[in-house]
């Protein structure tokens, strides 16, 4: 539990030292329902076009 909130903590530094610039954290399962491809998808379909 420790390493996940030292990683907060990095974060919330990070963030605060780049006034202007903000993160958005969100899981892929945001961009599926949205109906935009993940990034498996976007790799798949790289690949299908390659072969």
């Amino acid at each position: 539990m420790n390493d996940f909130r030292d990683i907060i903590i990095k974060l919330a530094f990070t963030m605060y030292s780049s006034p202007g610039v903000y993160a958005l954290l969100l899981g892929s399962g945001i961009s599926r329902d949205a109906g935009i491809p993940t990034g498996w998808e976007i790799t798949l379909d790289l690949i299908k076009n390659i072969a």
